[in-house]
């Protein structure tokens, strides 16, 4: 599925600035696209816009235009489209009408029609891929923040969509359950799946995005590869957070472009003689 936008402008009720300011930008199959930015910056407000939900639920307006597949994502159901959304409060996206998390996941194929038998073995394959087998018999309620997060990532995975986006997808994980979403979100993209995650933690993205985009008050600042970017100066200009490894070298007063990973940190302190203590 290929996103693209054209002038895009969302504003929220009773505001008077654009969250999201002339942005035309395509997002394509077979990558993913990182957005990031200091706060307010405008990423979330634009995966709202792509899944077409702002304004739709969250009122105010829009102008520009907004398309999947060269159709406007506002006169569909994204999930019914192939287009997976997951908001920064997965908590808020629990359906409130299964008894247990296997119920849960099986709602997504459920509602669009699968096959009773389909719809078990995705739910099956889904709770086993994000690792989550044991919590079948939970009830949903009852899950912790980061459990919340992996089960609504298994409930849409089982509707197998082929779009994903995805906003702060790793803020409530473990280091474990952080690398299995990091590989699924790549196994996603490497399949031609439209992968497009808002994540503000640079060390989790740089090696899962191919593609990273810099939102600057509602506007797209920076637009390029992620290593690149990450090195450079533009992005810390702007409010935007780099790797550890690349902060440490700023702070050591090692110019761009700066490693951006423990390993070329290292090689670096290396190269210069330095020895640790």
């Amino acid at each position: 599925m290929r996103f693209a936008t054209r002038g895009l402008h969302v504003r929220y009720p009773v505001q008077e600035q654009w969250a999201v300011h002339d942005v035309s930008v395509e997002m394509v199959p077979g990558q993913v696209t990182w957005l990031t930015g200091a706060l307010g910056s405008g990423t979330s407000t634009l995966l709202l816009a792509l899944a077409g939900l702002a304004p739709r639920l969250t009122g105010g307006s829009r102008t520009g235009t907004v398309t999947a597949d060269d159709v406007d994502v506002a006169t569909i159901s994204p999930l019914s489209h192939g287009i997976a959304y997951l908001g920064p409060s997965p908590a808020l996206q629990i359906s409130g009408i299964s008894k247990s998390v296997h119920d849960e996941i099986a709602v997504g194929p459920m509602n669009l029609g699968m096959p009773r038998e389909a719809c078990l073995q995705a739910t099956q394959g889904a709770l086993h891929r994000l690792g989550v087998e044991h919590l079948a018999d939970r009830a949903p309620n009852a899950l912790s923040g980061g459990e919340t997060q992996r089960v609504l990532i298994a409930a849409l995975l089982a509707t197998a969509p082929i779009a994903w986006l995805l906003d702060e997808p790793f803020s409530a994980l473990d280091r474990a359950s952080t690398v299995r979403v990091q590989r699924l979100l790549r196994e996603l993209a490497d399949d031609g799946g439209a992968v497009v995650v808002a994540c503000d933690d640079a060390n989790i993205m740089l090696d899962v995005a191919d593609r990273l985009l810099v939102m600057h008050r509602g506007r797209i600042a920076l637009d390029g590869n992620p290593r690149e970017l990450l090195a450079g100066d533009a992005m810390h200009a702007l409010g935007a957070g780099s790797t550890d490894a690349a902060e440490l070298a700023r702070d050591a007063g090692v110019t761009a472009p700066r490693p951006v990973d423990r390993a070329a940190l290292l090689e670096l302190v290396a190269s210069r003689g330095v020895r640790g203590h």
